[in-house]
Parts: C-alpha cells; sequence; structure tokens
C-alpha cells in the first residue's frame, strides 16, 4: 500500500491507496432497489462525497472516535469536530484515538490529528470548545451534523439552533441533525430533519428520570450500598461541613465520602462497599460499554453515507439496540409532538398556581419531564424576573426568587426563553393547578379489582408506588379482605389494567379470572405493549391519551377470536371467588424454624414450596409471556382435551382434519399463524395438505412450539364456520427418521404420520 502524505496547518493531503474505495464504489457506481429516485451513480455522487460534503461531529469522547473514524474510512474527507473536554486517563479504555501521553490535551485536537495520520486524504478540523461558542453562520457551513455527545442540553441546544436555521426559501437552510446516545448496554440512533420530521425536544418524555432513593430508605432502613453512599453524602456532609460544597471531582471528598459510608455499611451488615461505586453514585456515573459505542456509531456513520450519497433509504427516524440480555434492536417511526415549543412553531403554554414563587417555578422548569431546563433565567418583555447569569444580573435579581410569580408577572402573561440553554419561548399562566411535576401521574378514586380481591375498606395512597409496568407513580389502596387474610395492594395504575382488562392486585383478567397469557392465547392475542424498560412509560402516556379521547376503550376481548377460542375460556373460566389468594404470606420465622408465636402468628406455618410457580414475574404475568400458572392451566386442559403431548420428543406435528373443501395449503398457513400469535411464524416448518382426505400435517421446528400450539387449539380450530380437529402427530414406527421424513415432505401424498388416538 503506497502513500504519499504531507501535513499542512493541521490539514492532510494525499494520494488515497490502491483500490481504498473499492468496495463503496460497488454501491455508487449503479442504483439498487432501495435507490432514492433522485440518486445519480458515477463520478458525480463520488466527487460530492469526497470533496464537497462538509459534515460536523459534535463530541469526540467515546461515541465520537468511533464516528470519527467510521466517517474518514468511508470516503468523508471533510470533517469538523468540536468538544469541550481534555482527555482523562480513564477514557483510555474505550476512547481509542487517545493514549497515555494524551491525558490532559484537548479531545477534538487529539482526535483530528490522530484521523488524519491515520486515513491520508481526510481533513479534520478541530474546535476546542463549547457549541454554543458558534453562531448560526458556522452551522449553516455544513451539510450534515451528527451529535455524540452525553449531554441533554447540549443536545437541546443544537437541536434548537438548527430547527432555527431552516428558511423555507432556501432548502440549503434545512441541515439533517443524526443523533447518536449510549447508556450502558443501551443506545439510540435517529434522524431529525428540522421542522419535517419530530425534533429532539419531542421526545424529552422519553428520558429516564434521574435514580432517587426515599430520604426515609437511606436514614434509617439502609439495604444497598447505594443507600449508605446516598446518606453519607446527603444527610452526613451538610451535617459535618456545613455551607462547605461537595465536590465530586475532588479525590478527597470522595475518599470521605467512601470512609463514612463503609462504617454505615458495616453496622448495617452491608456487602459491596468500594471507592470506585461512592464515585459512581455520587457523580451518577453510567458505565460505558464500547461495544455498544460501536454499533450506535456504525448506525449514524451508516445513516450519514445514505443522506449524503441518497444510496438508500434513511431511516425514519429511530432505531434503538438493547444489549441487556442478548442483542435486540427495532426501529419505529417517532412521531412530532403538536405543541413542541421547538419545532411546532408555538410557545409551550403551562399553568402554575397563583401562589406560586419564582423559586417553585424553576423548580419545576428544571424537573418536568416535558421541559427539562437545566439553568433557566426568566423575564418579560418588560421586567427581568431572575437570571442565572452573569453574576451582576443574579445578584440583582436574586429576591425576585421568594415572590410569588403573580406579583411579577400579570396573568396570562409571557415569560421569556431561558437562559442559554433554551432558545424557545413559553407562556406561563398563572391560574390554580395541580402540581405540574406529577403531569402523567395517576389519581383515582376507586380501584378496579376482580371479585376475589374486592373488600373494604380501603385506605389510599396518592402516587404511593410507581407502577409494575409502565413504572409511572399511581394512587396505590390497600386493604385487609378479611380475618386471617394477608393485606392486598394495588401493583399497577388504572391505566395498564383498563389496558389489559385485568384487575389491578391479582393481574388476572376480569372477564373469565384467568392469567392473561391463556386468555391471550385462546383469544389470539398480541400483545402491543413494549416490555422492556425503554419506552413503556411512553406507551401508557399515549394509550392513556387515546382513552380519554374515546378511541380506544378497554381491550375488545375477542373481537377477531374464533368461537373455539371463547368456548375454551368458558369452560376454563373461574367464576366464583378464589379466596385461598388472600391467605397470609408464609412466616419466614417457621421456615427457618425460629418462629416462637405459634397460633399468634398472623402468618401461615408451611415449608416454602421452591418450583417454578414461587418464581413468577409482575412483568410476565401481565404480558402474558412465560408464566408458569398460565402454562399449568393450559397444559393441564390440553391432557383434558384428549392432547396430551407424546412422550417422543421427535414429534413435532399437529394432524387437522375435517378441514372445509375450499381449503387450500395458503389459507391454512394464514390460519396457523394468525390463531398463533405467541410463536413467531419462523418456528414453523411447513404446512402438508392433503387436499383428497380435507386435512393438513402442520409441522414445527421445535416442540415448544407445537406444544403451544396444541394448548391454543385444544378445542380444535375455527375455518370458513367449520370446526376443524386438531390432534398430535406420530410416526409409524414411532421413530425420529420417519417423523423427519413427514415434516420434509411437501407433496400432496399424505407423509409417513398417523394420528394419535
Amino acid at each position: 500500500m503506497a502513500i504519499n502524505s504531507l501535513h499542512v496547518n493541521g490539514s492532510a493531503t494525499s494520494s488515497d491507496w490502491q483500490d481504498r474505495y473499492f468496495h463503496i464504489d460497488q454501491i455508487l457506481d449503479q442504483p439498487g432497489p432501495r435507490t432514492d429516485p433522485s440518486f445519480l451513480a458515477g463520478d458525480e455522487v463520488k466527487e460530492f462525497l469526497r470533496d464537497k460534503c462538509k459534515i460536523l461531529v459534535i463530541g469526540a469522547g467515546g461515541l465520537g472516535c468511533e464516528i470519527l473514524a467510521n466517517l474518514a474510512l468511508t470516503g468523508f474527507k471533510d470533517i469538523h469536530v468540536i468538544d469541550m473536554d481534555t482527555i482523562d486517563i480513564s477514557n483510555l479504555n474505550r476512547q481509542f484515538l487517545f493514549r497515555q501521553a494524551d491525558v490532559g490535551k484537548p479531545k477534538a485536537i487529539v482526535a483530528a490529528e490522530y484521523v488524519m495520520k491515520r486515513v491520508p486524504g481526510v481533513k479534520v478540523t478541530p474546535y476546542f470548545g463549547k457549541i454554543q461558542d458558534k453562531g448560526d453562520d458556522y452551522y449553516m457551513e455544513f451539510n450534515l451534523v451528527i451529535c455524540g455527545l452525553d449531554s441533554v442540553e447540549a443536545r437541546r441546544w443544537i437541536n434548537a439552533t438548527l430547527v432555527n436555521l431552516v428558511d423555507p426559501d432556501n432548502p440549503e437552510s434545512l441541515k439533517p441533525l443524526i443523533d447518536g446516545g449510549t447508556e450502558g448496554f443501551k443506545g439510540q440512533a435517529r434522524v431529525i430533519l428540522p421542522t419535517v420530521s419530530s425534533c429532539y425536544e419531542c421526545s424529552l418524555d422519553m428520558l429516564n428520570k434521574p435514580t432517587t432513593f426515599p430520604i426515609c430508605t437511606i436514614a434509617n432502613t439502609p439495604r444497598l450500598p447505594e443507600h449508605c453512599i446516598e446518606w453519607a453524602s446527603v444527610l452526613e456532609w451538610p451535617r459535618v461541613h456545613g455551607e462547605k460544597k461537595l465536590d465530586t471531582d475532588d479525590p478527597d471528598h470522595i475518599n470521605w465520602l467512601y470512609t463514612i459510608a463503609s462504617a454505615r455499611a458495616k453496622v448495617f451488615k452491608i456487602e459491596g462497599m468500594t471507592w470506585s461505586l461512592t464515585q459512581g453514585v455520587v457523580k451518577n456515573v453510567i458505565p460505558a460499554i464500547a461495544s455498544t459505542n460501536a454499533i450506535i456509531a456504525a448506525s449514524c456513520c451508516n445513516e450519514a453515507f445514505k443522506i449524503a450519497t441518497s444510496s438508500a433509504a434513511y431511516l425514519n427516524n429511530y432505531f434503538m439496540l438493547i444489549g441487556t440480555e442478548g442483542v435486540y434492536s427495532y426501529t419505529f417511526e417517532h412521531e412530532k409532538r403538536e405543541h413542541c415549543p421547538v419545532c411546532g412553531g408555538e410557545a409551550l403554554e403551562i399553568s402554575i398556581s397563583r401562589e406560586w414563587t419564582v423559586e417553585q417555578l424553576i423548580e419545576m422548569l428544571t424537573e418536568k419531564q416535558t421541559i427539562q431546563i437545566k439553568k433557566p433565567s426568566l423575564s418579560t418583555s418588560t421586567r427581568q424576573i431572575y437570571f442565572q447569569a452573569p453574576p451582576q444580573l443574579q445578584k440583582a435579581t436574586l429576591p425576585n426568587l421568594k415572590k410569588k410569580v403573580s406579583e411579577l408577572v400579570e396573568a396570562g402573561g409571557e415569560s421569556a426563553h431561558p437562559f442559554n440553554f433554551e432558545p424557545s419561548p413559553f407562556l406561563v399562566k398563572t391560574m390554580p393547578k395541580a402540581d405540574l411535576n406529577k403531569a402523567g401521574w395517576e389519581q383515582s378514586e376507586f380501584p378496579i379489582l376482580c371479585e376475589t380481591c374486592t373488600s373494604a375498606p380501603v385506605s389510599k395512597q396518592e402516587f404511593g408506588r410507581s407502577c409494575g409496568t409502565c413504572a409511572r407513580p399511581f394512587t396505590v389502596f390497600r386493604w385487609n379482605p378479611g380475618e386471617g387474610a394477608r393485606y392486598k395492594a394495588t401493583v399497577i395504575c388504572q391505566t395498564c389494567a383498563k389496558v389489559k382488562n385485568v384487575c389491578q392486585t391479582c393481574l388476572l383478567d376480569l372477564e373469565y379470572g384467568l392469567p392473561t397469557q391463556v386468555r391471550d392465547t385462546a383469544l389470539a392475542v398480541q400483545s402491543e405493549a413494549p416490555t422492556s424498560d425503554i419506552n413503556r412509560e411512553y406507551y401508557a402516556q399515549n394509550m392513556e391519551h387515546k382513552m380519554t379521547d374515546g378511541t380506544t376503550s378497554m381491550m375488545q376481548l375477542g373481537g377477531r377470536a374464533s368461537s373455539a377460542g371463547k368456548e375454551m375460556l368458558k369452560e376454563l373460566a373461574r367464576t366464583n371467588p378464589y379466596y385461598k389468594r388472600n391467605r397470609p404470606h408464609i412466616c419466614s420465622f417457621f421456615a427457618k424454624g425460629e418462629c416462637k408465636r405459634g397460633t399468634e402468628c398472623p402468618f401461615r406455618h408451611e415449608k416454602p414450596v421452591d418450583n417454578e410457580l414461587a418464581h413468577q414475574s409482575i412483568k410476565d404475568r401481565y404480558h402474558g409471556q412465560n408464566d408458569p400458572v398460565a402454562r399449568k392451566i393450559m397444559a393441564n386442559h390440553t391432557v383434558a382435551q384428549g392432547l396430551k403431548p407424546p412422550e417422543d420428543q421427535y414429534i413435532m406435528s399437529l394432524f387437522l382434519s375435517s378441514l372445509p373443501d375450499s381449503a387450500t395449503e395458503a389459507d391454512i398457513r394464514t390460519l396457523v399463524v394468525k390463531s398463533l400469535p405467541q410463536v413467531s411464524s419462523s418456528e414453523l416448518k411447513s404446512v402438508v395438505h392433503v387436499a383428497k382426505s380435507r386435512c393438513a400435517f402442520v409441522n414445527f421446528k421445535d416442540r415448544t412450539s407445537a406444544e403451544r400450539a396444541a394448548e391454543a387449539w385444544a378445542h380444535g380450530l375455527d375455518m370458513d364456520g367449520e370446526r376443524i380437529s386438531v390432534r398430535w402427530g406420530r410416526g409409524k414406527n414411532g421413530g425420529a427418521a420417519n417423523n423427519a421424513a413427514a415434516t420434509t415432505s411437501n407433496s400432496n401424498t399424505p407423509p409417513a404420520v398417523t394420528t394419535t388416538a
């Protein structure tokens, strides 16, 4: 590989090495099946990519390093990078453009020099400073902007800046923004077309709130090392040091916290205290994973290449990666928020109480999920209310913090945009209203309960806990259903209960008294609610909004269900109260042989049984996934219907008989897929239709899928108004070879399989 390189004034000029663009040119030399109509294959698009396209990368940390390297190797030659940080020794394990000798140097400058050295022909122009230092003229120079930031405030600033740049009469003023972000094993990449698609501000309510611990827990009953660290930093530091501010970057301060927290952990016999954990808790550090950075950076650069060249359709508009339990990714379109203060073209209107002080208003602006301003400054067109900076204005307006907003702003008056971080205005109306920090939280007067769980009297605690499925605070009801019974409480919010039509306490279906997995299997219902932490609160809020509008009511049971599924549910339904669920919990002291209360003990004196039924998850029960109780009910019912699974584990076929005369193989396949939403279509190996005998064999790739199909079809299947009988297939000689031959047959000749009686 011959390379001639010359560095001049921080830039690099050279001839490219042989076959450098061989693979890239395969894409740019001719259009593909998903190529944009505006794509012009050949030298013109290559020239634009390598000589004319000017791209800005914001951030040169773990994500930024990967992005810079990918862009350079993809063919972008005019790259600019902005970063305000210097290199720390802790960066070296994942930010591969830096070495130990670079510690203390600006990240942007070192990264630019390294990329130009390793990829001749690329010019990387660094800027060591804040993105706010640059004006609109600077950002107008670029064709694309990619963010690899770890700051919400910086993202919001650049998002609003690019939106404000858009001039309807100048198409070149629209600068696509590609935003990447990582959090441990999770990550996201999104394409934002300012004023066209949803902007960053539209999705603020998707951000996770910072982890907090209740004061009563950290002060009285710590259970985790994090509780001890919070106690040391929140309670002990101000008690010992008074007004002295805790510096989370000072090793001496962290060491003091570690010593105090370790002593408290020892008293409460809590293990796991470390110096690094102490630093991570007080600084709210989220571990960075190099592999996550690499995947998200590749996704961002892939979108940049597609947008710059029009060689393929770009992302519309959100890509999500979840690597906590395996590797799972999906894409979806995040819609624009109608009243977004940045891209919606309107000021954000909020309502507050006339009794609120300026200090309370500022606190709300910093904490409200859909606003989240770090350091807001407030003023009207005629009056300065409070400014965070400069120091002279901050000192002059400081007394206003204790004053009521109604004293400073007329009702319906407006407040100016927050200082430095939020370029968009919002209106403040002074009127009686509930705490806006609790917007989206649930308040209710009565719980949604099944007959077994219903009882009185009921105690109520507003926002007493987080919902077990969507994590939003909701009103918790608590009661004792009867003498000798255990206290019960609601565990999910009413929105989630209405979506799935279940009891807020036991999570059983309100109509049939069955687990949701049994009901959904019989009725062929696929759950649409997200099961991961990401987006579940957002989904719940959307569902609540739809139910308020009347467009979505409670779950419509059996809307497309077959009569066979309804018969199955009627047969399994538990219509009478099942009070065994209200029994007290097992006494943990009795289980250890230490209970001395005898008959006065309010708990059950039984030895706990450790089986799969003892390990149930609220989320699994709610979403109808991996519920051991449901599997037991369906398995017993399947056996009672004569569909007991054969002992031969190689039998993975079900035999359908009494098919309608008009049935085709395609009809049967469609029916099978629709009636088994819990079984992936990829698990269906083949469908063999024997038209003359009006029967068919449904062959699955694994035994588990076949058993789930048998459970769902225990009462048969309905097709064109006729009931189809279902039986297990069986090899003629009971062997695996015969069954394998049967499942690979695709002709109209019946395979070498008979049916069980």
